[in-house]
């Protein structure tokens, strides 16, 4: 081998290491490639990855990619987690913030009644 490839191949092993231990420090993206969804995963970062690189949106550029992921995930529910398919709105969306589950905006009362016994007495 030549002096000249032996540096381009020095150059790339370490560039190798550094991935590697990028991917080591990231748990999201261990947990996210021991799954069956590996390949998904890798493709959708390469993706975000190459975008941010350009100051693209991401968003955008890697919806291709991000469905995919997606439709892989929702298929291994074991591994994942269970995923809302719906529209966006599913356990933690609606509602009227007032923690009665009636959806109206107004609470059970019974703060008010409390209120009114103390006064009272």
């Amino acid at each position: 081998m030549t002096k000249e490839k032996e540096k381009e191949e020095e150059q790339k092993n370490e560039l190798e290491k550094e991935e590697e231990e990028e991917e080591e420090t990231c748990g999201f993206c261990a947990y996210m490639k021991g799954g069956s969804c590996k390949n998904e995963f890798i493709g959708w970062e390469k993706c975000v990855d190459a975008a941010k690189e350009k100051e693209e949106d991401f968003v955008a550029k890697c919806f291709e990619q991000t469905a995919k992921l997606r439709e892989c995930m929702l298929r291994d529910p074991g591994y994942y987690g269970e995923m809302d398919d719906g529209d966006g709105e599913g356990e933690s969306g609606g509602g009227d913030g007032d923690g009665d589950g009636d959806g109206d905006g107004g609470g059970s009362g019974k703060e008010e009644e409390k209120t009114k016994t103390k006064t009272k007495s």
